[in-house]
């Protein structure tokens, strides 16, 4: 089985926390530091919340494949391909009815077909850091189901 993490960059949450704090400051000055750490807690809160609520994880187990909270069945899934960094930015913008999940800064991405005429995707398409093992995962853990 294979379980990999995916999350925004860390840069970004920085940024946020960054910018929460500085108008906490500004407020706590303009008004009383009290109301600074409230707007500064509670928007620390939320920034983090968000970050982590915005995480979209591949876990491959015997059932099938989740990215996120999304879940496909192994009698659904067609070809499963790993595309190079190229042959997914042009996969991303071909495929209109594709189900996203993308995160910049990735070099190439995981091709999944979907074989359900009932699911409006006809396929995910998913950015990883090395898709060929998601790939060589996804075909052990479907063997024994074939």
């Amino acid at each position: 089985m294979l379980s990999l993490r995916r999350h925004q960059p860390v840069w970004l949450l920085a940024l946020g926390l960054v910018m929460v704090w500085s108008v906490g400051l500004a407020y706590g000055a303009v008004f009383s530091t009290l109301v600074g750490q409230v707007i500064g807690i509670s928007g620390t809160v939320a920034i983090a919340a968000w970050w982590h609520a915005k995480r979209a994880d591949l876990r491959v187990t015997d059932e099938g494949i989740f990215v996120g909270k999304n879940f496909v069945e192994f009698q659904y899934v067609g070809q499963v391909a790993a595309f190079d960094a190229q042959d997914f930015a042009l996969a991303v913008r071909r495929k209109s009815t594709a189900y996203l999940s993308l995160l910049g800064r990735l070099d190439g991405g995981l091709y999944i077909e979907i074989a359900d005429i009932r699911d409006p995707h006809e396929c995910w398409l998913i950015s990883l850091r090395d898709p060929q093992a998601a790939v060589t995962a996804i075909d052990n853990a479907r063997r024994p189901n074939s």
